[in-house]
């Protein structure tokens, strides 16, 4: 008579699945700062830059409402310094 043994199922070893790449990234830290400020950085830039670019602009031309300007250069600023 023969005996065989069957191995049971909590022998086996179960090995854990490794996470994606996806995953992983998203675990990164320094990945996840740069993910939440950039919508913030970019509004900043908008409404920040826009305003002084506007303004730097106006400055250098006979901008006047209702009328495109023109390029003047420092003229504006000459006109300044001979008034005070």
């Amino acid at each position: 008579m023969s005996v065989t043994t069957l191995q049971s199922r909590s022998s086996r070893r179960i090995v854990p699945r490794q996470p994606g790449w996806l995953a992983r990234l998203f675990d990164y830290k320094p990945f996840l700062i740069v993910i939440c400020l950039t919508p913030a950085i970019g509004l900043l830039a908008v409404f920040l830059t826009y305003p002084l670019g506007l303004g730097v602009w106006l400055a250098f031309t006979d901008t006047t409402i209702g009328r495109r300007g023109v390029f003047v250069g420092l003229e504006n600023f000459q006109k300044i310094s001979s008034i005070c």
